[in-house]
């Protein structure tokens, strides 16, 4: 064998290997990083549940049980909706705006306006949330005689 052989093949062995060693490295940092995240996920999970807890306790006293149940489960209800429609927004194919498309320019939309709309629509419904906390109902006066 000649030497330039041998040296082609050790050099691709060297470099195979090199290349197995940064693969290993690659997937043990996606692994570690999936770890993470799971973690990071169930302690989410865990602050959301309090959060809800809370809510829940807090509005007991001024709605009733059956009440307050029902405003905790609309509330989580409408954030699901809003968590379907930005997972449906996120993975759908945009498509090209045409010039003759009377309701994209009703709406003034262009493309990625989309994004726009779904922050509208967190807005106010952030607005109606806050609005409902503020509306309780006042004691009647006393008259003075």
């Amino acid at each position: 064998m000649r030497l330039g052989t041998l040296l082609e093949l050790g050099l691709a062995a060297a470099l195979r290997a090199g290349a197995a060693n940064r693969a290993k490295e690659k997937m043990r940092r996606l692994a570690i990083g999936a770890v993470l995240l799971l973690v990071a996920l169930l302690a989410f999970l865990a602050a959301a549940g309090a959060a809800i807890v809370t809510i829940w306790l807090a509005l007991l006293p001024q709605l009733g049980p059956a009440l307050s149940a029902l405003v905790v489960t609309a509330g989580l209800l409408v954030i699901g909706l809003l968590l379907l429609l930005a997972a449906w927004l996120a993975t759908r194919r945009r498509r090209r705006i045409v010039a003759g498309d009377p309701i994209s320019q009703l709406l003034g939309s262009k493309p990625g306006g989309s994004e726009q709309l779904l922050l509208l629509a967190i807005a106010a419904l952030g607005g109606l949330a806050l609005g409902l906390g503020s509306s309780r109902p006042r004691p009647p006066r006393e008259k003075d005689s």
